[in-house]
C-alpha cells in the first residue's frame, strides 16, 4: 500500500469532521488551513459562478425591501431606548445619563458586563436604570466596558423600602442582601418597621443615607425592583423572614441607562470599525452548515464571535480565523442558540431561541424564552449580545409562527458581493466580566 494513503485518509477524515455541526475547534482551525489549498480554484468557480448569477433575474425591490426593514428597526430601537431613557431624564439634580449595551449576563454571580460606547465613561458607583426599574450599581470599569453588580449579586447590599406611606400602610425601609440560591433573590435586613404590616409589597430603590455606611448600594429613590413575600427557605424553622423577587428578568436586558453625578468623562473615536473581505464559494460543501469561507487582508485576524454583515443583512458569526482565512457560522445553522431583539408595531422585546433548519430565503428558530414568541410581520435583529455584536443587525422578518415555533425570512443577499466584518475597536482586558 502506497505510503501516502493513509496520510490522504487522514487529510479526508479531518475534511468530512469539519463539515459536522460537532467539530471541535482544533479542526476548525485545520480546516481554515485547508482553504488556503482551496483559493486557486475559489477564485475561478467564483468568477463562474458571477456570471451566471449575473444573468439571474433578481427579485424585484430587494434593496428596497431591507433599506425599509432596516429603518423601520431603527426607529423602534429609537422608541424602546428613550422609554429606557424616561426614569434618568426625571432625576433631579446636575446628573448626566447615558444609555449602554448590555454585552452579557452571567447567571452565577448576577451581573452584567455593560458597553457604554467609545463617547463616555462610566465610574464605580453609578446608578444603573432602565425606564422605572432599578438594575443596579456600577462596581468595576474597564474603558468603556462596566461591571454592574445587581441586588441579585450574592452579598450585594442595596436600600429599599416598601408600603404606601400611608397611616394604615407606612412607609417601611430597609436593606436587600443578595442570595447565592437556584433563584435571583435577596433576603431582608435591618427593617425599620414590621414588614407584615406593609400592604404594598412592590419594592423601589430609597435613600436610607442615614441608617446605613456609605458601602451600600444607593440608587436614585422610588425605582422599582422586585417584589417582596415570605420567605419559604426560613419558614419552616418558625423565623418570619422575607425576600425580594425580580419584577423583571435581568437576563433579558438588551440596553440600560448610566446615570453619573456631574458630566461624563468623555473618550471619542467610533465603537465599531469595518473590514472588507471576498468570499470564497464554499457554502455548498457542508450539508448542515450555511456559512462561508472569508480571505482578505485582516480574516485572520477576525476575533471568534464577530458578526459578518452583507447588504445590512446578518449572515453569520465569525468561527475560526487563522493565517489570512476566516470561516463564518450561519446565524441560521442547526443548534446556535441566540438572543434577539423582536421589534412589534406595539411593542419590543428581548428572547432567546434556538435556530433549527436553515431555508431558502430565512430560517427556522424554535423559542425558549423571554417576552412573548415572535408574531408574523415582526422584525427581528441582533440585541448585541457578545463584544463585538451591535445591536440591530437585520436577522430579517418573521414569516410565520406555531406555538413556539416561528419561521424568519430573509431578504436575497448577493453571494458574489464582498461582506464586512465588524469589531469592537476597544475591547475588555483578559479576565475582566462578570
Amino acid at each position: 500500500m502506497s505510503a501516502r494513503f493513509p496520510a490522504a485518509l487522514l487529510v479526508a477524515g479531518f475534511a468530512v469532521l469539519s463539515l459536522t455541526p460537532v467539530a471541535p475547534s482544533l479542526v476548525r482551525d485545520l480546516d481554515v488551513v485547508a482553504l488556503h489549498a482551496y483559493r486557486p480554484f475559489a477564485w475561478a468557480l467564483r468568477e463562474v459562478r458571477e456570471r451566471r448569477l449575473a444573468n439571474e433575474p433578481n427579485l424585484p425591490g430587494g434593496d428596497e425591501v431591507v433599506r425599509a426593514l432596516v429603518d423601520s428597526a431603527r426607529d423602534r430601537i429609537a422608541e424602546r431606548d428613550a422609554a429606557l431613557s424616561d426614569g434618568a431624564a426625571m432625576l433631579p439634580g446636575k446628573r448626566s445619563f447615558a444609555l449602554a449595551r448590555v454585552v452579557s449576563v452571567d447567571p452565577r454571580s448576577r451581573q452584567l458586563l455593560i458597553d457604554t460606547g467609545n463617547h463616555v465613561r462610566a465610574s464605580p458607583g453609578d446608578a444603573v436604570l432602565a425606564g422605572n426599574q432599578a438594575v443596579g450599581m456600577v462596581d468595576e470599569v474597564d474603558g468603556p466596558f462596566a461591571v454592574v453588580k445587581t441586588p441579585w449579586t450574592p452579598r450585594a447590599r442595596f436600600a429599599a423600602e416598601c408600603g404606601a406611606g400611608e397611616p394604615d400602610d407606612p412607609r417601611i425601609r430597609f436593606v436587600t442582601i443578595g442570595e447565592a440560591r437556584d433563584e435571583w433573590l435577596a433576603t431582608v435586613s435591618s427593617a425599620e418597621g414590621r414588614l407584615a404590616t406593609a400592604r404594598v409589597l412592590d419594592v423601589k430603590s430609597a435613600d436610607v443615607s442615614d441608617l446605613v455606611p456609605a458601602s451600600t448600594g444607593l440608587l436614585p429613590s422610588g425605582f422599582f425592583f422586585g417584589t417582596m413575600e415570605a420567605d419559604l427557605k426560613t419558614a419552616k424553622t418558625g423565623l418570619q423572614t422575607y425576600c425580594v423577587r425580580p419584577i423583571f428578568d435581568p437576563r433579558l436586558l438588551d440596553a440600560v441607562v448610566v446615570v453619573h453625578e456631574g458630566p461624563f468623562e468623555t473618550i471619542g473615536d467610533e465603537d465599531f470599525s469595518v473590514s472588507t473581505l471576498d468570499r470564497l464559494p464554499t457554502a455548498q460543501l457542508s450539508a448542515w452548515r450555511e456559512g462561508e469561507a472569508l480571505t482578505g487582508a485582516g480574516a485572520g485576524a477576525a476575533p471568534r464571535g464577530a458578526p459578518v454583515v452583507a447588504d445590512d443583512i446578518l449572515l453569520g458569526f465569525v468561527d475560526a480565523a487563522l493565517l489570512g482565512a476566516a470561516k463564518v457560522r450561519g446565524v441560521t445553522d442547526p443548534g446556535q442558540e441566540h438572543t434577539f431583539l423582536v421589534l412589534g408595531d406595539a411593542s419590543s422585546r428581548t428572547i432567546v431561541c434556538v435556530s433549527e433548519r436553515r431555508m431558502p430565503h430565512g430560517g427556522a428558530f424554535r423559542y425558549l424564552g423571554g417576552g412573548e414568541p415572535p408574531r408574523a410581520g415582526e422584525i427581528v435583529v441582533t440585541a448585541g449580545r457578545g463584544v463585538h455584536v451591535p445591536r440591530g443587525l437585520l436577522v430579517g422578518q418573521v414569516m410565520r409562527s406555531d406555538g413556539d415555533a416561528f419561521e424568519v425570512s430573509r431578504p436575497p443577499e448577493r453571494p458574489w458581493r464582498p461582506v464586512e466584518v465588524m469589531r469592537r475597536s476597544a475591547e475588555p482586558r483578559s479576565g475582566f466580566g462578570p
